[in-house]
């Protein structure tokens, strides 16, 4: 979260961010970010089922980018 607010300042505009959830910490962030009644949409990700679901699990609600340069299902970890 710390990076997100480095990046971006407070975030007090913020609507909605993408993000990979496979990438590490990704899971407090969506649920800080959900906290803070901003949309949490899943993408530019290679994440497996489990990481999908997981975040999900803490708040995300959206995906962008679904299958659009990502791998093709069978070559994901389930």
């Amino acid at each position: 979260m710390e990076d997100l607010m480095d990046a971006y300042g407070s975030l007090d505009s913020v609507a909605m961010v993408t993000l990979a959830p496979e990438l590490a910490g990704s899971q407090s962030v969506v649920r800080e970010l959900c906290r803070r009644g901003i949309t949490v949409s899943l993408g530019h990700s290679v994440a497996n089922l489990s990481q999908a679901e997981e975040a999900v699990h803490h708040g995300a609600s959206f995906i962008t980018h679904l299958f659009n340069a990502m791998l093709p299902v069978s070559t994901y970890t389930l």
